[in-house]
């Protein structure tokens, strides 16, 4: 099925092709085909794979030089389940047609959003996450009606992080200093632990006694540049690690 399903996808993603990406065998295996693109210096990378444990399943996932974490295409769409089921080559052929459709419409845009790299503070303005961190969190429940008792917050904490985001001509870094404080509030009574300093993460939530460091302004920072590093992914991404 892998050379039906090579042939199939080397028709299907004609679209693609004609964007400039082009089969890279170097980073192609027997169930992954991978496409690639030079833009300066840095190569964008599409990446379709067959599952080997799933009956008839397929995904897509998109990742940069600069930014391997990457993207699954199903995230693009709001599924949950990356992986795309079929039921036969002619439902193979629609389910292809879809992924390479989305990436047309969603996952180009991603890879412009990703060209443009995280906002980095200056330390001065990482340290500044703590100063009078209680009234920080106070004044961003009190102004957005939040409350960092509540983990159900998180996606309305992104709302007002895009709210903010559409406003702003450059980054309000006083405005994610408020919101990384309400993060990081919210995640250390959701799972446990404490507000420290870390040489290689700077100011970090050690979270479930040091197991776990996490960095509210690098994420919140993340995510006003990119819509699609969303905070409920890194909520339940913790949900997952630290209470199962």
């Amino acid at each position: 099925m892998s050379k039906g399903l090579k042939k199939m996808l080397l028709m299907a993603t004609a679209p693609i092709t004609e964007q400039g990406f082009s089969l890279d065998p170097k980073r192609s295996g027997a169930n992954m085909w991978t496409y690639s693109k030079q833009m300066g210096n840095l190569t964008q990378y599409i990446v379709f794979d067959k599952s080997g444990h799933r009956h008839q399943a397929v995904r897509v996932f998109l990742e940069t030089s600069r930014d391997p974490v990457g993207i699954y295409g199903a995230t693009l769409s709001g599924r949950e389940d990356i992986w795309w089921y079929y039921t036969d080559e002619e439902n193979l052929k629609e389910v292809l047609a879809e992924m390479v459709q989305l990436i047309v419409d969603k996952g180009l845009s991603w890879f412009e959003i990703s060209a443009k790299g995280v906002p980095k503070p200056t330390d001065e303005i990482a340290r500044s996450v703590l100063d009078n961190l209680t009234e920080r969190v106070k004044r961003f429940e009190y102004d957005h009606q939040l409350d960092h008792t509540n983990p159900d917050t998180v996606a309305a904490l992104e709302k007002v992080i895009r709210s903010k985001e559409d406003e702003s001509l450059e980054v309000d870094w006083d405005f994610l200093c408020d919101a990384a404080a309400y993060f990081g509030e919210l995640l250390r009574c959701k799972f446990g632990g404490s507000w420290g300093s870390d040489e290689d993460y700077g100011w970090v939530i050690q979270l479930m006694n040091g197991t776990k460091k996490i960095r509210p302004l690098n994420q919140v920072a993340m995510y006003w540049n990119n819509p699609y590093r969303g905070l409920q992914g890194t909520f339940h991404l913790l949900c997952n690690t630290l209470l199962n």
